[in-house]
């Protein structure tokens, strides 16, 4: 038989289960204490040692009880689970003087192991209730510290498992009602757990799933990420309640208080007060602080009646308290009282479910769980308006109001039914992670690149979601840290993202191309991030991970270092004032109302045409004056209007070469159709694109017309394939044939994918003819400078090949010194196009930084 333990340790009521028995370890009502050691490797006390000990306990005798001059080294853990729910994505410590520091999560797993004792060392299954919020750097510090004490789950991965308290809380009532639910349960139906603590208030609401399993039906919850966290806890309330009660602002007595007196936290709890102890003992001091004396303090039945209409606000002697030795930052809303707080909680996760029943409310948590009804009272209405019957019962049924009895402990219950349900496979509940994002440079571009597979966020609590991803990164054989890669992450929609390293233990002989591989679990600390070389021998069985402990935050990114040019967006006037001006729909018309048998023909669509290429200057969107076209590459337009416009020329031109060569015409009315179309870029009608394709399969001497009206409006893979077979055959030191392998690779974000080889190599080398032919003439203007930028072009080929023209070829290295060479003799020619050049040669070694502009160097043709 399976030994499993389930725990709720939030210091107030410690309570866990071992093999469906609950086993509380005090019935004391009041806070649970470390006592930090003064040096490392010292002992923790723990349980009833920290509570004998006088050490920071607040009283003014002896000299060691005091918490006003130097550190504390009494720590509360409800207190402790706070900080670290509110440290997020930060580690946290505790300082306890003469430079001796503890993370918080040590200080709570030295709690949870002095409490389980030997039991947690010897189960097979431990489960470990947590607050709702507690972010993964929490959740792993927690799981690795309790790991250290021996708390581990034998038969799993040697670490206990955490579970979401509101979950545990949830299961323990759905293990009671399952088979009172219809079939099916309507996918919106919900229910609602309010949990309140001396470290978390928590309104969680689950929709519900089921799920068969041996022929057994389960219903189970789905945990989403939740939306709104309150910081306010139990400690803060019982703080008003201290102050109120004692009429004192003194921290010391404050402290020796919710330290020691159990019934401030009964009072809140609404349980009796065990009269044999009363009354307490209490160390009492003046305003100033400068004498005290010992009293008796017995309180009063009317502080029961107030506790609801205490000021809501933080704790202010804890955060006095905290400040020197924790680093601490927390939000706060605001509330009139905390009987608001509590109401509103109730209301605004109501009202995150729009649809759907609610099927029951759940209270967890030793505070005002037992008799809600006070604060209840005046939203009853709200549950009725969503399904639910007003009855709070201490019996768990479908469609009520769930209060359990104060010995009925939920948390610990839920957290060993998880356990139990692990242990046979059984289904557990479902929970909704955040997507994480990695950057990477994905064709040539800074992208955030999911690593979980979008839609498929949903996890078995208990499992591992795990997705591979391809070739996501490359370490680099030229970086100058040749066995570290920089990696930026960022979670869900934040906008401060996360620095960090990935460190090899040494660099490759080659660009590596690197998979990544993610793992990730509910409630399971960090998610694994593991980077896989394309060479397994590479690293000769050492395994890659990411690396959390030298996180950092930064709002920054790295700049982009380029390989190639990215292709160019040409940016169009988002007015499309050109189009929709007089003049130009003048021109239209006569366009339109001229047919291809007209004599006039020619000319109109020629000066039409002479239009539609001529650039344009307007105000983009951010109030710059920049030149551009009509249309974009893709030959969209901006208004509705534009795009009709531009329809209609398309579908003109279209059906007009479909006449002129059916009829046979004339083969420059052909071309000069062919030259208008394919100004509009990608809008060029279908008809243009088979009629180009039909010229480069048929003819053997191919206009330059055809060539350049190819380059700008081929826009697929058949396309792309179809012209660099025909280029390979021609002599592309032609003007018009570079200046059209250069638009396609510049307009077509996947026409590098579709080139071979062979065809990179063919135009490198024809632009490295053409730059020897002009630089031995001396002539240094647009044919050069086409050849050159073809070239730079060419190198998008990279995105197939990422190892195309690399200094680790030989071959490739002596065609790079070459191309270089041609490069820093035209500088002695024409000093403008020096940082031109330079800015080339950062490409050619993958350190690019910014976008080429030939403007100037280059014509960009008129066919």
């Amino acid at each position: 038989m399976n030994k499993i333990i389930g725990c709720s340790f939030d210091g107030l009521k410690d309570r866990f289960f071992i093999n469906g028995v609950q086993s509380p370890k005090s019935n004391d009502f009041c806070l649970a204490n470390v006592i930090l050691p003064s040096q490392y490797g010292g002992k923790f006390l723990v349980g009833d040692e920290a509570k004998q000990s006088r050490i920071s306990c607040g009283f003014h005798w002896p000299p060691d009880a005091g918490i006003l001059e130097g550190h504390l080294r009494r720590i509360h853990v409800s207190w402790a689970w706070r900080l670290l729910v509110d440290a997020k994505d930060k580690f946290v410590r505790w300082n306890a003087g003469n430079g001796v520091s503890f993370n918080i999560s040590k200080i709570l797993a030295e709690h949870i192991a002095g409490q389980l004792g030997e039991d947690g060392k010897d189960a097979d299954y431990v489960i470990v209730a947590i607050p709702n919020h507690l972010d993964e750097f929490g959740q792993e510090s927690l799981i690795k510290d309790l790991a250290s004490l021996g708390i581990i789950s034998h038969k799993e991965k040697k670490r206990p498992y955490l579970l979401w308290r509101p979950v545990a809380a949830a299961l323990a009532w759905l293990d009671k009602v399952q088979e009172q639910f219809e079939k099916p349960i309507p996918p919106e139906d919900f229910i609602l757990v309010v949990h309140v603590g001396p470290d978390c208030i928590e309104f969680t609401t689950f929709r519900l799933r089921e799920r068969v399993y041996n022929n057994k039906r389960f219903v189970i919850p789905l945990r989403e990420q939740p939306k709104v966290e309150i910081s306010l806890c139990g400690i803060d309330w019982v703080t008003e309640l201290i102050q109120h009660a004692f009429k004192t602002d003194n921290l010391m007595v404050i402290w020796q208080v919710f330290t020691n007196f159990p019934e401030i936290w009964e009072t809140l709890a609404q349980r009796p007060w065990n009269k044999e102890k009363l009354p307490r003992v209490w160390s009492r001091g003046n305003s100033n602080n400068t004498s005290w004396e010992w009293d008796l303090w017995e309180p009063e039945e009317t502080l029961r009646d107030i506790i609801w209409q205490l000021e809501v606000g933080a704790s202010q002697c804890l955060e006095e308290l905290t400040e020197g030795n924790c680093d601490h930052r927390r939000s706060v809303l605001p509330y009139n009282s905390w009987q608001e707080l509590l109401q509103e909680g109730v209301r605004n996760s109501l009202n995150n479910h729009k649809d759907g029943k609610l099927r029951g409310a759940i209270f967890s948590g030793p505070l005002v769980s037992i008799n809600p009804s006070f604060w209840l009272k005046d939203i009853i209405y709200t549950f009725e308006s969503r399904g639910l019957c007003a009855m709070i019962t201490q019996e768990t049924k479908l469609d009520q109001i769930w209060a359990p009895s104060f010995n009925e402990d939920i948390v610990s219950k839920g957290a060993y039914i998880y356990g139990e349900r692990l242990s046979r496979g059984e289904p557990t509940y479902f929970d909704t992670v955040t997507q994480l994002y990695i950057l990477a440079n994905k064709r040539g571009k800074h992208d955030w690149v999911p690593l979980l597979e979008e839609g498929k966020l949903e996890v078995d609590g208990g499992c591992e979601l795990s997705n591979p991803l391809g070739k996501i990164f490359s370490l680099n054989r030229r970086s100058k840290t040749l066995n570290t890669l920089n990696a930026w992450l960022k979670k869900g929609e934040n906008t401060v993202f996360k620095k960090t390293q990935f460190h090899f233990p040494h660099a490759p002989s080659r660009d590596m191309p690197l998979d990544v591989h993610i793992r990730v679990a509910s409630a399971g600390g960090f998610a694994q991030v593991e980077l896989i070389p394309e060479e397994k021998e590479f690293l000769g069985g050492t395994r890659i991970f990411l690396d959390y402990n030298n996180m950092e935050n930064t709002e920054t990114l790295p700049q982009l270092k380029l390989g190639f040019p990215l292709i160019t967006n040409m940016e169009v006037d988002p007015n499309d004032t050109k189009i929709r001006s007089q003049s130009f729909q003048q021109l239209c018309n006569g366009f339109h109302n001229t047919g291809v048998y007209s004599r006039n023909y020619y000319e109109c669509a020629r000066r039409f045409r002479d239009e539609l290429r001529r650039p344009i200057r307007f105000q983009n969107n951010f109030g710059d004056w920049i030149s551009g076209k009509i249309v974009n590459q893709d030959g969209k337009t901006v208004t509705s209007e534009g795009k009709k416009i531009i329809h209609r020329i398309s579908k003109k031109l279209g059906d007009d070469l479909d006449i002129v060569v059916s009829r046979n015409l004339g083969r420059r009315i052909e071309q000069v159709i062919c030259s208008a179309a394919t100004w509009l870029f990608g809008a060029a009608s279908t008809k243009i694109d088979k009629y180009l394709r039909e010229k480069l399969e048929t003819e053997i001497i191919i206009n330059n017309n055809l060539v350049e009206a190819a380059g700008r409006c081929f826009k697929d893979n058949n396309d792309f394939a179809l012209f660099y077979k025909v280029a390979v055959k021609q002599d592309c030191s032609k003007m018009y044939w570079m200046r059209a392998i250069w638009r396609i690779l510049s307009l077509r974000e996947y026409a590098p994918d579709i080139m071979e080889r062979s065809h990179a190599e063919k135009f490198v080398k024809e632009a490295l003819k053409v730059m020897k032919e002009e630089a031995n003439q001396n002539r240094y203007a647009n044919r050069f400078f086409q050849a050159v930028r073809m070239f730079l072009y060419v190198l998008r080929f990279r995105i197939k090949e990422p190892n195309f023209l690399s200094y680790d070829s030989p071959t490739d290295k002596q065609l790079f010194d070459k191309i270089i060479k041609c490069l820093e003799v035209v500088q002695r020619h024409r000093i403008q196009a020096t940082q031109l050049i330079e800015e080339i040669k950062k490409y050619m070694k993958y350190e690019g930084t910014t976008t080429i502009n030939f403007e100037g160097f280059c014509i960009d043709g008129q066919g």
